[in-house]
């Protein structure tokens, strides 16, 4: 009875409902012709009630009594919010929006309309940067950008990145871009390492939630305008400011964990040590075995499972900004702190911000962009080649299993005694070994803007940069590498000091709606001074007071200063003409004085021209229903490169010991560097053809471009002979060339109540040596010393990252014995191809075995939205590239003197002769670079995943905030791989562009998933 009753109720209720419901109908059509509009979005606003028009551009949408407003949108056209009234019929005409083309986009010493861009510049969408767990935006635009290879050096929190535009234009250079944020121009954007950890980022100290907009400026046309910093392209940075309207308060905030993305596969300690006892027995028939009883040994010390964690990340921000007719400002104060997955290491940045503006009167205008920042970074030692103790990634692998952590006694275990190596142990190094970066930065400039005319503008500006960093570390007596001298402590301080001054005259003047002029005048100082004083003391009494007792170290061997300054002036020039708003044309000059550069070659000029032509503006395309956009570009430039040391090309001496007669030795001073009075920039040239096309309103649109990058004068070390008293000196030697193509594409493929939009870009790039003088440069490094073969070469014809070494051919096998004895080797060893067929396997049997660089880079986007829900999916890859995976020397060596690869199970014996592993054997001669340690470093990523949610506006307007959006996100989520190692996303040996695509145990990347939430007042 009750159930019968409320189902009467029920009908009554919704019968009532219906009868408030009322149909409105209508055409939607476009103002300028009059053409009805098929598939424009029609919907109740604050709902997620709506339809579509037909294909006749009619609509029928039921609404209710409470139903106040109908939103009309469709891409390309401009959005109509139209009240509702008493008439059935609603008819609606939308004006067309070119929203694309009317964007504003910021380039350098000014800003221009997307349509009257001449040059290449790509513009990163920042909004997603407060949805991705990253501690530098560098992270966040990798795969966003055509013509742009982000690669992660270090997943250590706070590792350094590596960006290339358009590859690398430098041997020994820098090739990493200029950075210009809020116009004050940033270099070095590395924070080197004197504590033995791999460097940090620089930019880690920008907080990306501060992100206005990101510019890549990428072709001559757009980055000449910084002359001698401009060769490698320029990102240009835009902080937030106030917007006009009422005040406005928002809260940012992220809560994650991190997880290890893969895992390496190692022996446990029964399996080493069967192989151990193996391996010494082929090397010695009398070997007494060191493991008598190796099943009895179990697993035994899991090393990896040891020193990595699940570890959180999380990130807090609020601000509050506004602007009036008078002041525009924004404060914001940010905590970011990432834990890493290696125990011992962390990051945390406290952000503060203030950028202000004031209108004085109607001509003068003055205001700042002014950043405090301060990071502090646990580290650890991980990826360091070069150094004697391998990093403890490295070390986690091949460390014998057998061994436990801590004696019974509570005693780390030293050291592997059977290693051929020094190896600390790993568990003591992450949670005893204390090595911490503190960084303080002040960054931001003030200005003056003066109206002098109604069309000139002056504006002067000074920008500074101050960066003070402290390191501190300490080695405990009872770690290995500290045993050696009873305890080390470093300390080492840096301070830099970047002073910029500009003033510029801005003349803008449109002429009879048909000449549009903009031109520019400017001059430029900027001062670099830089400081560094480093202090190493070692024998300690005890280990108290770690590295803060660093006065009680009773031998200080080593204490290091330097002082470094510089200055470059400049005087530059632009004009942008534009014709009927069809024919555009671009003129850029600047002239730069270095003081790094000799005496004969300080100044030089870097012209640059560019003319643009849209042809959508012309009569016979303007009216067309599928071209919305047609603009043909092309540009040719020259830009310079100055990253070098100071004073590489002034005679100088250094300090030097010299014995007389094995007597005391005497200090002195002797010569250090021969000078270059002719040293000069590394000069780019570079022709861009280029393509913008939009379809149906810019519903569809694509960007193209050709690009070749022509770099004469390298800078690089020449031989000298040893009579002149030098090895060696600084030279412009050679020529390097670029060439590629990239593509843009972003598609709207729904536009109703359901959207889905995709943006895709995809880039290759061919990297060729063209001039080395005829000689080749070979590579190596000392963290293992190779018998044969060298890290990579640098040879004419070939690209940077080329890999030297030998040809693989297997193993030697049982019914190859006589052959392989001729040799020296066995049935089981390494077998390598003998090119010159002289039976002995050297250096004359080296040749170029692969290649770092990728063919191609790409990234993927793809966002669709349904009322308050929004999914956004973005997936990136690379695809060519080979690796150095130098980690396999020793885990497949099968010497047994330290863990192997869980591989080597499948070694060679007579019963099982594999073609892959070599035999067990002590002296088994790993050392030889070959093409069995390269991989292919293609791979595809689901880099991240976001789920959102918008609270409904009622809510809101009940808890008085105007919007709160909740969000999930997972970041690294699946990589499609061969690669063995941790991940395929190699960079290269710190910032050297030399040794590319090289793997020794570097940091493992991480999988994340966070909750967040934006809430806005």
């Amino acid at each position: 009875m009750k159930s019968t009753l409320l189902y009467l109720i029920f009908i009554l209720l919704a019968g009532q409902a219906v009868g408030q419901q009322r149909i409105i109908t209508g055409t939607v059509t476009d103002v300028s012709d009059g053409s009805t509009l098929p598939g424009v979005s029609v919907l109740v606003k604050g709902t997620t009630r709506g339809t579509n028009t037909d294909i006749n551009g009619l609509y029928s949408l039921p609404i209710n009594e409470t139903d106040k407003i109908l939103v009309f949108s469709f891409i390309g056209k401009k959005a109509q919010e139209i009240p509702i009234g008493k008439s059935g019929v609603m008819n609606v005409s939308l004006e067309s929006a070119n929203v694309s083309l009317d964007e504003v986009v910021v380039v350098g010493y000014g800003s221009i309309k997307k349509s009257d861009l001449t040059g290449s510049v790509s513009s990163i969408k920042t909004e997603d940067l407060r949805k991705i767990p990253i501690n530098s935006f560098d992270q966040g635009i990798q795969g966003k950008s055509s013509g742009v290879q982000v690669t992660q050096l270090s997943a250590q929190p706070g590792g350094a990145l590596s960006l290339r535009i358009r590859g690398g234009n430098s041997i020994m250079a820098g090739n990493e871009p200029l950075y210009v944020i809020d116009g004050v121009l940033i270099e070095s954007q590395v924070d080197l390492s004197w504590i033995g950890s791999p460097s940090q980022n620089g930019l880690g100290s920008l907080n990306p939630n501060d992100i206005e907009s990101i510019e890549i400026l990428k072709d001559a046309s757009a980055t000449s305008i910084y002359g001698a910093r401009g060769a490698n392209g320029v990102v240009l940075i835009t902080t937030k400011k106030g917007k006009a309207g009422k005040d406005k308060v928002s809260f940012e905030t992220y809560f994650g964990i991190q997880h290890k993305a893969g895992k390496i596969e190692v022996m446990n300690a029964s399996q080493f040590a069967k192989l151990y006892d193996e391996a010494g027995y082929a090397a010695d028939s009398a070997y007494i075995p060191a493991y008598p009883n190796p099943d009895s040994l179990g697993s035994g010390t899991d090393w990896q499972k040891e020193i990595y964690r699940d570890s959180p990340i999380q990130s807090y921000q609020l601000s509050i900004s506004g602007s009036n007719e008078k002041t525009t400002y924004a404060l914001t104060g940010g905590l970011f702190r990432q834990e890493g997955i290696i125990v011992g290491s962390d990051f945390t940045r406290y952000s503060f911000r203030l950028n202000l503006e004031r209108k004085i009167n109607a001509k003068l205008t003055a205001g700042t962009n002014l950043s405090f920042t301060q990071t502090r970074s646990n580290t650890v030692p991980t990826d360091t080649p070069g150094g004697f103790f391998p990093g403890v990634v490295n070390t986690a692998l091949i460390f014998n299993p057998a061994l436990p952590v801590k004696d019974a006694n509570e005693i780390y275990t030293l050291t592997d005694p059977n290693a051929d190596a020094w190896l600390d142990n790993p568990v003591a190094v992450t949670r005893d070994i204390k090595a911490i970066d503190k960084v303080n930065r002040i960054l931001g400039n003030t200005f003056l803007e003066y109206y002098i005319l109604k069309d000139l503008k002056f504006r002067s500006s000074f920008g500074i940069d101050y960066y003070h960093s402290l390191q501190d570390m300490y080695t405990p007596r009872y770690i290995y590498s500290g045993s050696f001298n009873d305890g080390q402590a470093r300390f080492a301080s840096t301070d830099i000091e970047n002073y910029l001054t500009e003033n510029t005259l801005n003349y803008a003047k449109t002429l009879n709606k048909k000449h549009s002029i903009n031109a520019l005048l400017g001059f430029t100082y900027q001062k670099n001074n830089s400081r560094t004083f480093i202090d190493i003391a070692t024998k300690f009494p005890n280990d108290i007071l770690g590295y803060y007792g660093i006065e009680n170290g009773t031998n200080q061997p080593t204490i290091y200063s330097s002082f470094n300054e510089s200055a470059v002036v400049s005087y530059l020039g632009r004009i942008n003409y534009s014709y009927l708003n069809r024919y555009l044309f671009t003129l850029t000059g600047r002239v730069d004085g270095s003081s790094v550069f000799g005496a004969n070659n300080r100044y030089a000029t870097f012209p640059s021209a560019a003319f643009a032509w849209r042809v959508s503006e012309e009569d016979f395309l303007k009216s067309s229903k599928v071209i919305s956009n047609l603009k043909l570009r092309v540009s040719y430039g020259i830009s310079g490169n100055d990253r070098i040391m100071n004073y590489a090309f002034i005679r100088t001496i250094a300090s030097s010991i010299y014995y007389f007669n094995n007597s005391v030795p005497a200090s002195g001073f002797a010569p250090d560097n021969p000078g270059n009075d002719n040293l000069k920039w590394e000069t780019t040239r570079q022709l861009d053809l280029g393509a913008d096309l939009g379809f149906f309103n810019d519903r569809i649109s694509l960007t193209a471009d050709y690009y070749q990058k022509y770099t004469y004068d390298l800078l690089y070390y020449a031989n000298l002979p040893w009579s002149t008293g030098y090895n060696s000196y600084l030279k412009n030697i050679g020529e390097l060339r670029n060439r590629g193509i990239e593509f843009a594409l972003n598609t709207a493929n729904t536009v109703n109540s359901f959207k889905w939009t995709t943006s895709a870009n995809i880039s290759f790039n061919r990297n060729k040596i063209m001039n080395l003088n005829g000689s080749d440069l070979f590579i190596n490094n000392d963290t293992y010393k190779l018998k044969i073969g060298n890290w990579a070469v640098i040879r004419e014809g070939e690209s940077m990252g080329s890999f030297y070494g030998l040809r693989s051919d297997g193993i030697w096998q049982t019914s190859e014995a006589a052959e392989a004895a001729k040799y020296g080797c066995q049935p089981g060893d390494f077998k390598y191809v003998d090119q010159n067929k002289d039976y002995k396997i050297n250096a004359e049997d080296c040749s170029i075995i692969g290649h770092a660089l990728p063919k191609f880079t790409w990234g993927l986007t793809n966002n669709f939205s349904y009322g308050p829900f929004s999914l956004d999916v973005f997936i990136q890859g690379s695809q060519g590239n080979q690796i150095l995976n130098s980690n396999r020397f020793e885990l497949e060596s099968g010497n047994g003197l330290s863990n192997a690869s869980i591989k080597l199970l499948d070694r060679w014996t007579v019963d099982n002769p594999s073609n892959l592993y070599p035999r067990a054997n002590r002296n088994a001669d790993y050392l030889s670079m070959s093409d069995r340690y390269l991989e292919d470093g293609s791979y595809v990523r689901i880099k991240t995943i976001t789920l959102s949610y918008d609270l409904p506006k009622r809510l809101m307007d009940r808890m008085h905030m105007e919007r709160v959006r909740v969000y999930v996100t997972g970041q690294n989520l699946f990589t499609f791989t061969n690669y063995s190692g941790f991940d395929p996303e190699v960079g290269s040996f710190g910032m050297d562009n030399t040794r590319l695509g090289y793997d020794f145990g570097s940091y493992p990347s991480v999988k994340t998933f966070i909750a967040g939430a934006s809430i806005n007042f």
